[in-house]
C-alpha cells in the first residue's frame, strides 16, 4: 500500500495540486543570460541629490557586459564595463569619467551583454 492510497488520490493529483507551488518559486538573479535584458533596469529614477541619493542602481544584470550612458544630445558620459556583479546589480556613484558629477539633465543609458541590448532614461535633478 502506497501512503498515497491512505489519502484516496492518486500521484498524479498530487503531483498536479504542487506543480503551481513548484513553479511558483523566482529563479535566482544570477539566472540572468547574457542575452536576456529584458528585465535589466536603474533606479532611482529620478535620481535627486534632495531626497538623500547618492547611486543609481542598475539590477538584474547578466554576468558580464557593458553600461554606457549618453546625454540627449549623444555624447558619451560614462562608461562602466562589468563583470559577475553582486546580486546581478551595479551602483553607479553618478559622475562621468572624469569623476565630475553628472549635472541635472536627462540622459540615455545601453546596457549590452553578448547579442542582448537594452535601453532606458535617467533623469538626474541636483
Amino acid at each position: 500500500m502506497t501512503p498515497f492510497r491512505s489519502l484516496r488520490l492518486s500521484p498524479a493529483v498530487l503531483l498536479a495540486a504542487f506543480l503551481p507551488i513548484l513553479w511558483a518559486v523566482p529563479a535566482p538573479v544570477s539566472a540572468v543570460t547574457d542575452a536576456d535584458l529584458d528585465s535589466a533596469h536603474a533606479y532611482p529614477v529620478p535620481f535627486k541629490t534632495s531626497l538623500g541619493h547618492k547611486t543609481i542602481t542598475f539590477a538584474f544584470l547578466p554576468s558580464e557586459g557593458d553600461i554606457r550612458v549618453y546625454t540627449v544630445a549623444g555624447e558619451l558620459v560614462r562608461r562602466i564595463a562589468f563583470a559577475n556583479p553582486v546580486d546581478g546589480k551595479l551602483e553607479w556613484d553618478v559622475t562621468n569619467s572624469s569623476g565630475e558629477n553628472l549635472a541635472t539633465d536627462t540622459y540615455f543609458f545601453i546596457i549590452t551583454s553578448g547579442s542582448g541590448k537594452k535601453t532606458g532614461k535617467l533623469i538626474v535633478i541636483r
